[in-house]
């Protein structure tokens, strides 16, 4: 409960900031509005909120060993939604690892809790440099999951209702549109992902596009330079791709009725926001442009989704996805019953707002006397369309740079966004025609239609095996709110009091509707002590664990402190999910599991340990250190250590080749592979040393190696290559080569070296001086202004 108290003061405190900030630079939010926005997002996350509660799908945790056989005991219920998964195995794990890495006094640059080490800050989505991210910090883990959810939630909110605002609605109009853009299906499915926490600036993003065409001076320009820092920092650079595209649309639509020397002008500072943000925030930005090459995601969208010859929706797929936009439980709800084969998958990045806002966006649409109803209407006929991959417009931005590599279903989110500030504007013009009923007569058609649209469609989840009583709840919900409003449009008399029924009927509707999405738990259900886990060794030299089969899904090892060679990510490794073959099974879309502990690069990974659910046999080569009813602990007395002197090397094999080579070998302490020591030789294999290493971690991607060398020869360290590894020896630096196809290796002469070898990628070097000098430029450039404003200079 204290835990609760201290994460609701924490987030009214930093809200209240916001709301401030949004009051200094943007627009003035009144006391009323200002705690209706604070209040909204607890509709979802209230109970955790105050509880302490978790607002996370930590249930999935309980799926599988070793935590399987405590669900029951640690009062977890049955798995709410697994549609969740990314957020309990890679999200929470990457929120530990940052906190882990600032709790250490150390840049976030390096993880190695997964996947034989690696990037970190670089693979963009933990969001390692977010300022609001940052404050969770003063709360503890599990706790910070539920206030970050809840500020997700609030930023969404109060970002729609300045960019309404911004038009000259009211407040009542704006909240409606605010609480709709929180509650919109693509921000509530991926809460919990960096994708929502990316997509929320959007409003404001457009806000500041605004700004720089109709205003003088350069308050648009600064706006829009925060808008895009912020966008970056939250760590999805395709949402990030999506946001400046919709802003290049708002600024055409704005430009249309611009006389030309403004147009210019206003081009300009667009411009000029857009490169400002982009060397503000260098140091983030480069080491993740550098990273994506190397990745195995991006070989792949190169090549399959670059060269696939059609892009646009199948005409199948494409009405599925305009039914699921209107009958969002078409294929059944992921949290509550989902459909047994759909024809085609469950849409997570449905615009789907509400169906309480369809008949006032069409209101809008005919009624509202504004010019900035044409551009709201054009960004959400795109946003939708190119959402929806219409035909020909996914084949049109599969040839685009960028677009090529992207997922632009997402782009939905941006036509949802207008839609809803369309529907806000219809909630506006209504409260202004004061004895118009025609919004209760476009009220009561959407009703009939979409009561309509959900009868022929009935046979169907029927036969999806969806059940008689989900199919009439979620048409209840679907239907009811739109009658309802119906009958406030037409009898309400008091129009601003029909204006905060309209809103809490929305806010009734989608916490029926989607408000059960993310469970709420326990906090003693958030990755509880594992029985044995305490016979594992703590200090001296690193060592690595793994998992059978599915025990101890990745990532959830970071939350322990320990280092699992498995992993799931965004961003692999190329090179090594190219050794995947030798020591793990690599599924589709999801992490690389172990089924077979004696495979013999398993010890040269540096794997120590290994978990397996108690009933299953204990391999012949490895021993047993502790056995619980949760799982079983084993000892591998093959192991390698992290960093060593093979007695061969095998030089010049060619890269194709390696991993062939390797697969029959079955000692890696005898024979290393390195990759293109230089030379144009002919592959051979050489007699390496004879050396010994002894190794002392400084910190996570930083070692300390005390090397004796006999002879001449190669030290391989099993740390994944990534670029960014320096090596120096005796104060030179020295070459790193790729060892073992996919990680570090280096050459020494004869005698005694003590070498640093450490993970600092040049990139991020070269970025933090361009951040740096950005920023002391734009200080300096601001100072200079103001004392010439004052008559100083």
């Amino acid at each position: 409960m204290i835990a609760g108290v201290f994460t609701v003061a924490l987030y009214v405190l930093v809200a209240a900031g916001c709301i401030w900030l949004a009051g200094r630079f943007v627009n003035t939010v009144s006391r009323k509005a200002a705690i209706v926005l604070v209040l909204v997002p607890m509709a979802f996350t209230g109970r955790a909120l105050f509880t302490g509660a978790v607002y996370a799908p930590i249930d999935l945790l309980y799926d599988a060993p070793p935590f399987q056989g405590m669900r029951h005991t640690l009062g977890v219920p049955p798995t709410q939604n697994p549609m969740l998964s990314d957020v309990y195995c890679l999200t929470i794990p990457w929120i530990a690892a940052v906190r882990q890495a600032y709790g250490e006094g150390r840049l976030p640059l390096w993880n190695p809790s997964m996947l034989a080490g690696d990037i970190l800050a670089a693979g963009a989505q933990p969001t390692p440099y977010h300022p609001l991210f940052l404050t969770s910090f003063l709360l503890p883990l599990a706790n910070s999951i539920t206030y970050l959810a809840t500020l997700t939630l609030f930023l969404t909110g109060l970002m729609a209702f300045l960019f309404l605002r911004e038009l000259e609605l009211s407040e009542e109009a704006a909240m409606a549109g605010a609480a709709g853009w929180a509650f919109c299906t693509c921000m509530v499915f991926w809460l919990e992902w960096p994708v929502t926490s990316t997509m929320l600036w959007a409003p404001l993003a457009f806000l500041a596009v605004r700004r720089c065409v109709r205003n003088p001076g350069r308050g648009g320009l600064w706006l829009l330079t925060v808008s895009f820092v912020m966008t970056i920092l939250s760590g999805h650079p395709e949402s990030s791709l999506h946001i400046v595209s919709g802003c290049g649309v708002v600024l055409l639509a704005e430009l249309v009725t611009q006389p030309e020397r403004r147009v210019v002008r206003s081009v300009l500072r667009c411009v000029a926001a857009g490169l400002l943000a982009l060397l503000i925030t260098a140091f983030y930005l480069l080491p993740i442009a550098e990273a994506i090459p190397q990745t195995f995601e991006y070989s792949f969208r190169r090549a399959v989704y670059v060269s696939s010859p059609n892009r646009s929706a199948s005409p199948a797929l494409l009405q599925s996805r305009i039914l699921q936009t209107f009958v969002p439980f078409l294929y059944g709800s992921p949290q509550r019953e989902l459909a047994k084969n759909p024809p085609q998958p469950h849409l997570p990045d449905s615009g789907y707002p509400g169906s309480i806002l369809f008949a006032p966006a069409i209101y809008a649409v005919f009624r509202w006397r504004s010019r900035d109803r044409g551009p709201l209407i054009l960004l959400a006929a795109l946003g939708f369309i190119f959402g929806l991959e219409v035909p020909p417009t996914g084949d049109f931005l599969a040839r685009l740079p960028l677009f090529d590599v992207a997922i632009n279903t997402r782009m939905s989110f941006i036509g949802a966004f207008a839609f809803i500030a369309l529907a806000a504007a219809g909630v506006d013009q209504w409260m202004k025609d004061r004895d118009d009923r025609t919004l209760a007569l476009i009220a009561a058609i959407t009703t009939a239609l979409l009561a309509a649209l959900t009868a022929t469609q009935a046979p169907l989840m029927t036969n999806l095996g969806l059940s008689n009583g989900f199919i009439s709840r979620s048409a209840t919900a679907l239907i009811a709110p739109p009658l309802i409003s119906a009958a406030i449009f037409f009898f309400m008399k008091q129009r601003r009091t029909a204006a905060w029924l309209f809103l809490l009927l929305l806010i009734a509707q989608r916490t029926w509707e989607e408000g059960s999405l993310y469970p709420t738990l326990p906090p003693r259900a958030f990755y509880p002590p594992v029985a044995g886990f305490d016979a594992l060794p703590k200090g001296g030299p690193p060592y690595r664990i793994a998992g059978l089969g599915y025990t101890l899904i990745p990532n959830g090892a970071t939350l322990y402190g320990l280092e699992d060679v498995r992993g799931y990510t965004a961003m692999t490794f190329a090179p090594l999910q190219e050794t995947f073959p030798l020591w793990s099974y690599h599924q589709d879309v999801w992490f690389n599991r172990i089924d077979n502990l004696e495979l013999p690069f398993l010890s040269f990974l540096n794997v120590r340990y290994a978990v397996e659910d108690p009933s299953a046999p204990v391999p012949r080569s490895w021993n047993v250190v502790a056995d619980t009813p949760q799982m079983r602990l084993l000892e591998n007395p093959l192991v390698l250590p992290r960093a060593f002197v093979p007695r061969h090397v095998r030089i010049n094999v060619p890269r194709s080749s390696e991993v062939g080579e390797m697969a029959l070998q079955n000692d890696f302490s005898d024979l290393g592979w390195i990759s293109h020591p230089g030379g144009g030789q002919s592959p051979g294999t050489l007699e390496n040393g004879p050396g010994s290493v002894a190794l002392k971690r400084v910190e996570p991607g930083d070692f300390s190696l005390n090397v004796h060398m006999e002879r001449p020869g190669w030290v391989i360290v099993s740390e994944s290559a990534w670029w960014g590894w320096k090596a120096v020896s005796d104060g030179k630096r020295i070459p790193i080569r790729f060892a073992n196809h996919a990680f570090v290796g280096f050459h020494l002469n004869e005698g005694d070296h003590l070498v640093r070898l450490r993970y600092r990628p040049r990139s991020f070097e070269v970025g933090g001086v361009v951040s740096l000098l950005t920023v002391l430029a734009i200080a300096g450039t601001g100072w200079v202004l103001r004392r010439r404003a004052d008559g100083q200079i």
